[in-house]
């Protein structure tokens, strides 16, 4: 397969004409369907402006064929390769984010609640359980920020890589 007919390829997958494919990389009208009718070759200028017009088509696939049409596929395809883990692998796994902190932090918090209102708490429990929910909050507080920071930072990459 040709540079010309990947072309081609990428212009069916977009759903788009070969007349809008023209405008969006400022050829003639009806140039890239005479080039795909005639098989011929195109210039690295067109090339250029097809892959700026296009930043998602990759550069390689469209010159050796090589990889994937579409960047970004490959991550795609790994998410899609994953194994399932099972419910209690996914569990273990959950309790070590800070999510999984939090939500748990969270829960207790409303079981202490629980235990106030429903349980007729010594003025001894009363103390104990304010202390533990008092410290929980803190602990919440801290984990809160750190993901807080931690969304911020992957924010950061991902406008630095586009």
């Amino acid at each position: 397969m040709r540079t010309i007919d990947r072309v081609s390829q990428f212009i069916d997958s977009q759903g788009i004409s070969k007349n809008e494919f023209d405008k969006r990389i400022d050829a003639a009208n009806g140039y890239i369907g005479k080039q795909i009718k005639k098989g011929a070759s195109i210039g690295s200028d067109v090339i250029e402006r097809i892959v700026s017009a296009f930043p998602q088509l990759s550069l390689e696939w469209l010159v050796t064929g090589k990889g994937e049409m579409m960047k970004g596929n490959q991550y795609q395809r790994a998410k899609e390769e994953i194994v399932p883990l099972s419910v209690s692998e996914t569990a273990e796994r959950y309790k070590t984010t800070q999510e999984g902190v939090i939500y748990d932090l969270f829960k207790r918090t409303n079981e202490i609640k629980s235990q106030v209102l429903h349980e007729n708490p010594t003025p001894g429990e009363l103390k104990t359980l304010m202390l533990e929910l008092l410290q929980m909050t803190g602990e919440m507080e801290k984990k809160i920020m750190e993901l807080y920071e931690k969304n911020l930072k992957a924010i950061d990459y991902l406008k630095k890589d586009s």
